[in-house]
């Protein structure tokens, strides 16, 4: 079951992403529009909001045009003057046709991919109005679930002339989320030095996607798993997923008779070929050259706009595995003579002594679910 069909279940949600703002301390400027690693801040709430969330809207009160070509809903405050987040939180809470809506700043770029189903636990707990995160020291009151019922209090508590996010939170039924554990959430940019240093934080975060192999003996599945496993993963969870595959010997991707192959035979030793709809970069290893290290590979990829990386084969290197196990085929396991296995997919019965998790071979959300919670479990980005 995808994620965001888990939150579903018990709550219907609009995600909102606050993006009215004057940005004083900014000099003025736009925040969601200003450029963090060739993006706008806005786009990276989108991307983790999107993967968790079915519907979403962004409050605005400026540029509209900019935000409308991004293809969501956007609304702009009821009330005139840039009145705060309470009021992009009523003019949603009138728009939207959900029991709650889902709220986060549009200058906080790291959310995690797990952030609405922990608020979701808390409210069908207790039951609660508001739902508001809690850093480990402070409120933040800009990331919360709120019911939208609560909407004729808010108008009241604004029509009077007040507009303090957390005094209007402790006259309604609320409950803390504990979010003291993921607190890079909280990083929002509100200067220039701010937007420096995320900009730091983003290219360290570029080079540490997460990497899950599966490995097995020759002829066991890995590929026929993969092609089944990587669609669920990107269609039902919102992956983006890299691949690297082990090739024993010489391979060709390129085909003869075309242009580029028979430009790369003519003595081209790196090719790039580019289309409207893919590119390659096509590279000759000298006769002398030692193979490619699994690092070396992984380190060409845009690691920018990939969420996973799995890995086919290399069932020696030092990262975290998954074995794909078939006791029919009568070898022996990889995992009970190597290190580095996270887990067993495997079509039957193991033996009790087994130490590892086993996950159903057949049973593909099964595995999706295993890798998402252990990289949640390990490797927050």
């Amino acid at each position: 079951m995808a994620r965001n069909d888990a939150c579903k279940q018990s709550l219907s949600i609009t995600g909102v992403i606050l993006a009215g703002g004057m940005a004083r301390r900014m000099g003025g400027r736009d925040k969601a529009l200003l450029p963090l690693s060739g993006h706008y801040l806005i786009e990276y709430c989108l991307r983790k909001l999107k993967t968790q969330i079915d519907t979403i809207i962004i409050n605005a009160n400026r540029n509209l045009e900019i935000y409308q070509s991004m293809g969501f809903p956007v609304i702009s405050d009821s009330r005139d003057g840039f009145a705060g987040p309470l009021a992009g939180i009523a003019t949603a809470m009138k728009y939207c046709e959900t029991s709650h809506i889902f709220i986060v700043p549009c200058d906080s770029p790291f959310i995690p991919s797990t952030l609405v189903e922990r608020f979701v636990d808390i409210c069908r707990q207790t039951k609660a109005d508001i739902c508001v995160a809690h850093d480990g020291n402070r409120l933040q009151p800009v990331f919360g679930l709120i019911h939208t019922r609560t909407l004729a209090s808010l108008e009241k508590y604004l029509d009077n002339g007040h507009n303090k996010i957390d005094t209007w939170y402790k006259q309604q039924s609320m409950s803390l989320v504990d979010c003291s554990d993921i607190p890079d959430t909280f990083i929002n940019i509100n200067t220039p030095q701010d937007l420096e240093q995320a900009e730091q934080r983003m290219k360290e975060r570029q080079h540490n996607v997460p990497v899950i192999g599966f490995a097995a003996h020759s002829g066991t599945g890995k590929t026929t798993l993969l092609k089944k496993l990587i669609p669920v993963l990107k269609k039902q969870y919102g992956q983006r997923i890299g691949l690297v595959k082990h090739a024993h010997h010489g391979f060709e991707i390129d085909i003869p008779g075309k242009d580029s192959y028979e430009l790369r035979k003519a003595g081209a030793s790196q090719v790039i070929v580019g289309s409207q709809q893919r590119w390659a970069h096509i590279v000759e290893t000298p006769d002398k050259q030692e193979k490619p290290t699994l690092q070396s590979l992984i380190d060409h990829f845009d690691h920018e706009n990939l969420d996973l990386i799995l890995i086919e084969g290399f069932k020696l290197e030092n990262i975290p595995k998954i074995e794909v196990f078939r006791p029919r085929l009568g070898k022996q396991r990889l995992s009970a003579e190597q290190t580095g296995y996270i887990a067993i997919a495997t079509d039957d019965k193991l033996s009790d002594d087994v130490a590892l998790p086993i996950i159903d071979l057949n049973d593909i959300e099964q595995i999706a679910d295993f890798i998402l919670d252990y990289i949640n479990k390990t490797h927050e980005r």
